[in-house]
């Protein structure tokens, strides 16, 4: 029988000499430990994707390219109310909330970038200003078919997200 399964490999309990009676015990605790290995390998590659996409966001210094649809119309829909009342709308830059300010993106500065996967799925960054401050990002990403997408970014305790979806909501910009 087929223990798990991937595009590329597959197992069965006759590979490991488990057949007859031996194969009720064994065959399942082993089918249990290599299900859970493909569970793991799969996990590592939607995280490679998602740090692959985290790259990309600080090498393009954008995020907003790679958002997911319904992140995108939160976003515009708060930027349309935002710039009809502020001719800045409410400073709500996709730069500031990398860390970015005016005129960085000139300046090879950001050092030291690192990018992990917390257990939850988010993907955490931290790089270093000019060797000195650090800056630390969240972002909560989804994968689906091999494709990732940016469903929000937090810079500190601000998520680009939710200050879009406020100003939605109150017509104003936040404090």
């Amino acid at each position: 029988g087929l223990i798990c399964r991937t595009g590329w490999w597959k197992l069965e309990y006759g590979d490991f000499g488990l057949t007859g009676n031996n194969m009720k015990t064994k065959g399942v605790m082993l089918s249990m430990l290599l299900c859970a290995v493909c569970t793991a390998w799969a996990g590592n590659d939607r995280d490679a994707e998602k740090i692959r996409l985290v790259e990309k966001i600080y090498r393009e210094q954008g995020f907003m390219k790679y958002a997911s649809p319904e992140f995108k119309r939160i976003v515009r829909k708060g930027e349309k109310i935002a710039y009809r009342d502020e001719p800045m709308g409410c400073e709500l830059f996709e730069h500031y909330q990398l860390g970015f300010s005016n005129g960085d993106s000139e300046v090879p500065w950001v050092q030291k970038l690192k990018i992990s996967v917390h257990p939850n799925g988010m993907v955490h960054a931290h790089y270093l200003v000019e060797g000195k401050r650090r800056v630390d990002n969240d972002f909560k990403i989804s994968c689906n078919g091999g494709k990732c997408v940016v469903d929000d970014v937090l810079y500190g305790k601000s998520s680009y997200r939710k200050d879009h979806e406020y100003i939605v909501k109150f017509r104003k910009c936040p404090e």
